[in-house]
């Protein structure tokens, strides 16, 4: 267990250099301030700020994000050409790739968390106050781990297919939209069939 959270520290560490996901927290935590703004001049209502950040935010930025992080993380070894020496101490291709996930965890309830404390923030300032604020929270935190399941099959693909970063990101992009496209299809669906 203790070598697992070493190579957590050591996975987080090495993504800690790159600044590219530091910008893309960055840009998670600035959408919801802007989609308060689009908010405020609707109706000023919390949960219609939420179910904006939820569709745009949690169901397509988010994903695309994990997915270039992911990317990233897992390529990490590959691009360097350090697999083989990490290979050569006591470590198990399993464990690493178990540790590069609990780094995309933390990641995903990391980035889900900063969206919600923005998007609180922007409720905030436009004076759109939440009523329940446990349980946006959590439902934000829960989206994030969703998110990293989401992502999942991306990842599949990535490690049996050996293809280049480039590929891995625009898969992430098509999937988070064909994934928004067909929750929108659902929810157009349910909403035709209420009467």
């Amino acid at each position: 267990m203790r070598e697992l959270l070493r190579l957590v520290g050591c996975e987080l560490l090495k993504l800690r250099r790159l600044a590219f996901p530091k910008a893309i927290l960055a840009l998670l935590c600035l959408f919801p301030i802007v989609l308060a703004a689009y908010a405020s001049r609707r109706d000023g209502d919390f949960d219609a700020l939420f179910r904006l950040v939820f569709l745009y935010g949690y169901l397509l930025l988010l994903p695309c994000a994990l997915g270039i992080v992911g990317t990233l993380l897992l390529s990490a070894e590959r691009d360097n050409d350090t697999l083989k020496n990490l290979l050569s101490i006591p470590v198990s291709k399993g464990q690493l790739l178990f540790a590069k996930l609990c780094v995309l965890l933390a990641l995903a309830v990391a980035y889900a968390a900063a969206m919600f404390l923005a998007t609180l923030a922007g409720g905030l300032a436009v004076g759109a106050l939440p009523e329940n604020v446990p349980v946006y929270m959590g439902s934000g935190l829960m989206l994030g781990m969703m998110a990293l399941l989401d992502i999942l099959p991306l990842v599949a693909v990535f490690l049996l297919a050996h293809c280049n970063k480039v590929a891995c990101v625009v898969a992430s992009l098509v999937y988070a939209i064909a994934g928004i496209l067909i929750v929108n299809a659902f929810a157009a669906g349910i909403a035709t069939s209420n009467p």
